[in-house]
C-alpha cells in the first residue's frame, strides 16, 4: 500500500497549523513590543531652597561643638522587600505588587544615603559628611535603616507615597558606643499630577486615578516626602550643636 500521498499531506496539516498557530499569537500581541522600563531618582534637592519646618523634635539635649560634627554616613539598611529597584505598590492591608518596568535608577539604600550626605553638606548643620569608603576621619557616625518606602494604594482616589526612616547618631568612644540622636521620621506625600504643561511619565497600569498615576509622580512625591524627613533631621542636628 502506497503511503506517501497520505504523509505529504499530514505534513503540509502540520506546517498549516504551525502557521495558523503563529499568526493567532502575533494577533494577540506577541509581536508587539514590550513596554520599555524607566528609572527614577529620589531627589530631595538642597536645603538652601527648602523652608525650614516646626515639626517637633525628640533630639537629646547633648551638645556637640559645630566644627566637631564630621559625619560618616553608613549604608542605608532597606527593609525587603522595599529593597529592590522595583517600585513597590501597596493594594490593599495585606497585599504589594512590585513593577518590574518602573523603579529606581540606583539601589534605594544608596540613593538614599548619597541623598542623604548631600544634603547635609549644604545645610551647614555639620562640618562636613562622608560615605561610609571615605577615608576621611568622622568623629561621629549616622546610620538610616528604612522601615518602609512604597506607593499606597490602599485609597485608590488617594494614592500616597510612603517613607519611614529610623536614624541613629553615635560615637564611637573608649567608654563605648554613645548613641546621640535616635529618631524614627514618618512621612506621606499625595502622588499628584504635575502642573499643566509637564511631562509625567506612562501611566501605571491598573489605577483608578490614572491621572495621577503615573512613575515620574511618584518619584516626585518620594522626592517630596524624603525632602521634609531631611529638614527633620537637620533639625534635630542643629539642635545638638550650641
Amino acid at each position: 500500500m502506497n503511503t506517501t500521498p497520505f504523509r505529504h499531506s499530514s505534513f503540509i496539516a502540520r506546517h498549516y497549523l504551525v502557521a495558523l498557530l503563529l499568526t493567532t499569537l502575533a494577533g494577540c500581541g506577541l509581536s508587539q513590543r514590550p513596554p520599555e522600563r524607566a528609572f527614577f531618582a529620589i531627589d530631595p534637592g538642597h536645603p538652601a531652597t527648602v523652608a525650614t519646618t516646626t515639626a517637633p523634635s525628640t533630639a537629646p539635649a547633648t551638645s556637640i561643638a559645630p566644627s566637631d560634627l564630621t559625619l560618616r554616613v553608613l549604608a542605608a539598611r532597606v527593609a525587603k522587600p522595599y529593597d529592590s529597584q522595583s517600585f513597590v505598590y501597596k493594594l490593599a492591608p495585606n497585599q504589594f505588587q512590585s513593577d518590574y518596568y518602573n523603579g529606581f535608577i540606583a539601589p534605594p539604600d544608596r540613593m538614599l544615603a548619597g541623598a542623604l550626605i548631600e544634603w547635609l553638606n549644604h545645610s551647614g548643620a555639620v562640618k562636613y559628611a562622608v560615605g561610609s569608603a571615605s577615608s576621611l576621619d568622622t568623629r561621629y557616625s549616622l546610620e538610616l535603616t528604612v522601615p518602609a518606602l512604597y506607593a499606597d494604594y490602599t485609597n485608590p482616589k488617594s494614592p500616597k507615597a510612603i517613607i519611614e526612616i529610623r536614624a541613629f547618631l553615635f560615637h564611637e568612644g573608649s567608654s563605648g558606643t554613645q548613641i546621640l540622636l535616635q529618631n524614627l521620621y514618618q512621612e506621606s506625600e499625595p502622588i499628584e499630577a504635575p502642573p499643566a504643561g509637564a511631562s509625567s511619565g506612562g501611566v501605571v497600569n491598573g489605577s483608578a486615578a490614572a491621572a495621577n498615576n503615573t512613575p515620574a509622580n511618584i518619584a516626585a512625591a518620594y522626592s517630596r516626602a524624603y525632602q521634609k524627613i531631611l529638614t527633620r533631621l537637620t533639625d534635630d542636628l542643629q539642635k545638638l550643636t550650641p
